[in-house]
């Protein structure tokens, strides 16, 4: 990799009918100063075609294609072993509807040399369109629905998000994380499938005394949840309910199970109710379907989240 010959960074992509999204996320990790052969591209068994179009794009690339959907955290884990296998110093999870910024991945690295016990980094993320505004400045637990929430989200970019600061969880979207702490800790959770994968590995990273930043003067803008239909879709929200189960149930205490009941649970009719009027009925149906599932202990299956998998979508 040209950014810096003493650190081996692989970047880590996983594309489930991604269409020309992957075209655009490629294309920026090689503007930031990466070798082709430094990028490690896992196809969960699309459909679109679009798997055999990076692969005519972009040669030399490591290219690991998947018979089924394994879902994002298995196909994360596959390309994260073969990079530590290659010889990977850091591994550069992100997300295939994501733009790196020119230089930001090298800010990434000039932060993490500040101290040895940084395990992972990531950019300041912002959304789509003018005037910029932020998708993600890292993420937090809060006293509200869906266990934590991302700090400063839809919020106009500015100053107070572009600086470096400790967080206590980072979005899976654009992770860049130590060899060092990936081995220590493990990769993400596989049964996640899908959502929530990246706050289980966070809080495995804390309970680990590895320190997380957020680094805002590095940046990338996010197409969020194109694969699943968007950020308020049924498919999206089934995942996110039933992996919120899933999470309390591998790391919650009381105090974030007595959130979870009365923002997720009790509040869910009033969530109903509001959701209505702009026609995300079903999305608030999947969540609680979602919830449901999480309690009786099943897992987000590919073949429920392929299109027509229930009647939500």
């Amino acid at each position: 990799m040209s950014l810096s010959s003493s650190q081996r960074v692989f970047a880590v992509v996983i594309n489930w009918n991604g269409g020309d999204g992957n075209l655009t996320c490629l294309r920026a990790l090689v503007g930031a100063g990466f070798d082709p052969e430094h990028v490690v591209f896992v196809d969960n068994a699309s459909t679109d075609g679009s798997s055999q179009v990076v692969m005519k794009r972009f040669s030399g690339m490591t290219y690991i294609r998947n018979s089924s959907n394994k879902g994002f955290a298995e196909a994360a884990n596959q390309g994260a072993e073969r990079a530590l296998q290659t010889g990977a110093d850091w591994v550069f999870f992100i997300n295939n509807d994501l733009e790196l910024a020119p230089r930001s991945l090298e800010t990434l690295l000039q932060k993490a040399a500040w101290d040895g016990q940084i395990g992972a980094l990531a950019p300041r993320i912002l959304m789509p369109g003018n005037p910029p505004r932020i998708w993600a400045a890292g993420m937090r637990e809060r006293f509200g629905p869906n266990v934590v929430q991302l700090i400063g989200h839809k919020k106009v970019d500015g100053p107070k998000f572009q600086f470096t600061k400790e967080v206590t969880h980072l979005t899976g979207a654009a992770l860049l994380i130590r060899r060092q702490a990936l081995e220590d800790v493990g990769g993400f959770e596989p049964s996640y499938f899908a959502y929530m994968e990246d706050v289980d590995l966070c809080a495995r990273l804390g309970r680990a005394d590895w320190k997380m930043l957020h680094v805002g003067e590095a940046s990338a803008v996010h197409d969020a949840s194109g694969s699943t239909g968007g950020g308020y879709s049924a498919r999206r929200k089934y995942m996110l309910g039933l992996n919120t189960v899933l999470y309390l149930k591998r790391n919650g205490g009381m105090v974030a199970w007595s959130r979870f009941f009365v923002c997720d649970v009790c509040a869910w009719p009033l969530v109903f109710v509001a959701a209505l009027p702009s026609g995300n009925g079903k999305s608030a149906i999947a969540k609680a379907l979602g919830l449901l599932h999480g309690f009786f202990g099943k897992r987000v299956q590919a073949k429920t989240v392929e299109p027509g998998g229930t009647w939500l979508w």
